[in-house]
C-alpha cells in the first residue's frame, strides 16, 4: 500500500437485503408501501 490509500472493511451482512424489504413491506401494507403508493388525485392506474 501506499502513503494515503485508503483501506475499505467489511463486515457481514445481520439479515438478508431481501427478507428485510418483505418484512418491511409486510409490516407497512401495500397500500403505503412501493413505487405507486402516492398517487395523484385523477392519475391513470399505475402512474
Amino acid at each position: 500500500m501506499l502513503e494515503g490509500d485508503r483501506l475499505e472493511l467489511y463486515r457481514d451482512l445481520r439479515v438478508d437485503p431481501k427478507v428485510a424489504r418483505r418484512e418491511r413491506f409486510a409490516r407497512q401494507g401495500k397500500k403505503r408501501a412501493g413505487l405507486f403508493a402516492k398517487r395523484r388525485p385523477g392519475a391513470a392506474s399505475g402512474y
